[in-house]
């Protein structure tokens, strides 16, 4: 990994998870100091900070040294509750606190620039200390911290979280994710109302809740963000590219209980000759001759997370999805799951390559086909193979005359055990069209 790939990997998974604000302070107690005494200096800190008015615009930073994050929680959650039997001061309304673990020296060196000052203790961890350079940080003493907070807010440019102007906060339904700001999934929802929201329905019809969601191609969590809020499966998100699974693990942070991440390109062979080229949210693979990518099948993936059977299987990779499902074949007809994929016609090879998963399907018993296009418009919805193939050709020859009505489908495949589901999924979903409700 290169010295820029790094940084931006901790900036991704760290950064973010801190709860950076305009103003961020930094403490280094030196936590083998007895408990009382140091526990009366960082409530006089925490009370410092949390009865100023602007509150809500600080974080403070607490390096948790040598000691498991645990233990810490712990002992600020005695400081919380002191403050709050004995001062009537609750310092969740406003204040942010964020643990800091012992980090790497150019995590250091990342991180300082984002904090206005250190706060000195009386107990301070000399040894961390002094691994960092003076020059990096100023230092502020509690008696003068109101001031201090003053003079940042009145500066014409305050100490800013860059890594807020990196993203956008958009909601899928009841669940806020950090996007990138150049991700186009915003502008297509805001267009069209229906688009990426099918899905949602097929998970809320699902016959059980034990077995699981496989989300490849999961990107920043959009698509599960939505399954959580209508099923209960547990879900295994697969994203090859790693900065948008970072940013996928902080958004999905509060629902790691019902969720496994994965971070590898889904494919048969163990490494493919392929680029991910990132452009308005989404990560495609380019095939190159120079760069590989460490890949796994998901039958590989599934065995070595050790769990049940597949019900929803969905992949989203912008063109290597037909090489995906015809590399999974084995776990399709292990656990017939009901299918979704994005079905992209570029080519005679598309078609060749849709026509071979289909037949393969249908010796699985799969017999029925719900095909809604990019802009979330059913087709059809108890559809055949024959039916597909003909819509694919119907893309391809779009192609050729340059009058593209719509640029892709999405295609559920339903299994004959599950074909019962399509009549009150398509039921639901067409009083959903009608309606102008956002979401289903």
């Amino acid at each position: 990994m290169t010295f820029i790939s790094y940084v931006q990997n901790f900036e991704y998974e760290t950064l973010l998870s801190l709860n950076l604000r305009q103003i961020n302070y930094i403490i280094f107690p030196d936590w083998t100091k007895p408990e009382d005494e140091l526990g009366l200096e960082l409530q006089q800190v925490i009370q410092a900070l949390a009865n100023h008015p602007e509150s809500e615009k600080i974080t403070l930073l607490i390096n948790t040294g040598n000691i498991y994050a645990e233990e810490a929680t712990m002992f600020l959650s005695g400081i919380a509750m002191n403050l709050l039997m004995e001062e009537d001061l609750d310092i969740s309304e406003g204040l942010q606190l964020s643990l800091v673990r012992n980090l790497a020296s150019i995590e250091w060196d990342v991180l300082l620039g984002y904090i206005s000052a250190k706060i000195s203790l009386k107990y301070e961890d000399k040894k961390v200390l002094s691994e960092l350079s003076g020059d990096q940080i100023l230092s502020g003493k509690i008696d003068n911290l109101s001031s201090q907070i003053d003079v940042v807010l009145q500066e014409k440019k305050p100490i800013i979280n860059q890594l807020d102007k990196n993203f956008i906060t958009y909601n899928i339904k009841e669940i806020p994710l950090r996007l990138p700001h150049d991700h186009a999934l915003p502008l297509y929802q805001a267009r069209f109302r229906l688009y990426d929201k099918f899905i949602a329905l097929i998970a809320k019809h699902l016959p059980n809740s034990q077995d699981f969601i496989v989300d490849i191609g999961a990107n920043v969590g959009d698509t599960t963000a939505l399954l959580l809020q209508y099923c209960l499966n547990p879900i295994i998100c697969i994203e090859a590219d790693k900065e948008f699974f970072s940013l996928m693990k902080l958004n999905l942070l509060d629902y790691n209980e019902r969720i496994t991440f994965v971070n590898s390109f889904v494919s048969k062979n163990t490494s493919n000759q392929v680029e991910l080229v990132k452009n308005n949210g989404t990560a495609k693979a380019v095939e190159t001759e120079n760069k590989f990518i460490e890949s796994h099948s998901l039958e590989s993936i599934m065995i070595k997370l050790d769990i049940g059977k597949c019900i929803l299987l969905k992949t989203d990779t912008d063109g290597f999805d037909f090489e995906i499902l015809l590399s999974s074949l084995s776990k399709i007809k292990e656990d017939t799951p009901i299918l979704y994929w994005e079905n992209e016609i570029l080519s005679i090879t598309d078609i060749e390559l849709a026509k071979d998963l289909l037949n393969k399907l249908a010796d699985m018993n799969y017999t029925k086909y719900m095909v809604i296009d990019n802009f979330g418009n059913p087709l059809i919805y108890e559809g055949s193979s024959h039916f597909v193939e003909q819509i694919n050709e119907y893309m391809l020859n779009n192609i050729y005359s340059q009058n593209i009505t719509f640029h892709y489908t999405d295609i559920a495949a339903f299994p004959d055990k599950y074909s019962h589901l399509i009549l009150p999924i398509a039921s639901e979903y067409n009083n959903f069209i009608r309606s102008s409700k956002i979401y289903p």
